[in-house]
């Protein structure tokens, strides 16, 4: 699904596909395209031991989709 880089970001190696539901009726799809670079989620350090790192936590593809946006 991506690949790590260097520096500590990630590179997406295929489109991420994320519908977004906003209230009853209104939802809407973002494309998040391949090639893409996150940082992943904007953890502090000192959470990382309860809520996760930022690249391998659970919060990982709602980050990307916020980077993107």
């Amino acid at each position: 699904m991506f690949t790590p880089l260097p520096d500590g970001r990630i590179q997406l190696d295929e489109p991420l596909y994320q519908n977004i539901w906003l209230m009853q009726g209104v939802e809407f799809r973002v494309v998040v395209p391949a090639g893409f670079v996150s940082d992943g989620a904007s953890i502090p350090r000192l959470f990382w031991a309860i809520i996760g790192p930022p690249i391998g936590s659970s919060h990982l593809l709602p980050a990307i989709v916020h980077d993107y946006l």
